[in-house]
């Protein structure tokens, strides 16, 4: 788990600064507010774990969560907030793998114009601000993921538990996921009849990539499913069940059939 000095040696050198004292005085801070950071005797505020999240392109939750383990006094404590840490990144890139149906080719969101009989589609700014911003943080998006699925393999989990009900409903996502995931393929092999919306597959993605896309999705729901406590856990796959049923519902409707 990342401390304070470490988060200070990625500012730096995402920054391409050469001392403490420069990165002091780009970010605004106290040239002496560093030493206790560097030494690891204060943590981020919660402030500064935001403004640190939005120069290295992360989410500040992570870094709040590894304050937390650095102040923590116990080891208990310390294994709990790792989990939570672990549970935030992982989260995060479902929520983003899973989040954004396919669209039509010449919907609303991609006209479509037609020059000397040949189609031409002009995303929007919203969708080329989306990739933009898909593209400069995936890399730190990839390490979270690594560093959840670590954390998520060595920390205890709730096995003793885990019901019946749980592994239903982590079988109904997981089934729900598959047939998202093979009526994407099915974009694949129609990039000029439909798009994707996801902004990390891009509008004609490949079936590499989503194939690679849905296994992180599948691996990361089933480690947040059995490292959640039951009440969060029913209600954690209960709602991404929801989500991607929507989904598989949205794709249909739009003539998207499965692909294997």
């Amino acid at each position: 788990m990342k401390t304070t000095a470490d988060f200070l040696d990625d500012l730096r050198a995402k920054l391409s600064l050469p001392s403490d004292g420069r990165l002091a005085v780009h970010m605004g801070w106290k040239r002496q507010q560093l030493t206790p950071w560097r030494q690891k005797r204060e943590a981020f505020s919660d402030g500064t774990s935001i403004k640190i999240a939005a120069q290295l392109g992360i989410d500040a939750a992570y870094i709040m969560a590894c304050m937390q383990v650095q102040r923590a006094k116990s080891p208990e404590t310390r294994t709990a907030w790792q989990r939570i840490a672990a549970k935030v990144a992982a989260a995060v890139l479902i929520a983003l793998a899973v989040g954004m149906p396919a669209t039509p080719a010449g919907s609303l969101h991609n006209p479509i114009v037609r020059t000397n009989g040949t189609d031409y589609t002009y995303p929007t700014k919203r969708r080329r601000r989306l990739a933009r911003i898909a593209q400069e943080r995936l890399p730190g998006l990839w390490r979270a993921l690594t560093l959840a699925l670590s954390l998520a393999l060595t920390a205890p989990a709730h096995a003793g538990d885990w019901t019946g009900w749980d592994t239903g409903r982590e079988a109904a996502y997981q089934t729900l996921l598959a047939v998202d995931c093979a009526q994407t393929r099915y974009i694949a092999s129609h990039p000029g009849q439909f798009e994707e919306r996801n902004p990390f597959l891009g509008e004609h993605p490949s079936k590499g990539q989503i194939n690679n896309l849905c296994a992180v999705a599948a691996v990361g729901h089933y480690l947040v499913s059995r490292h959640l406590p039951t009440g969060a856990r029913g209600f954690w796959q209960a709602a991404t069940i929801i989500v991607q049923a929507d989904a598989v519902a949205h794709n249909y409707h739009i003539g998207l059939r499965v692909e294997f």
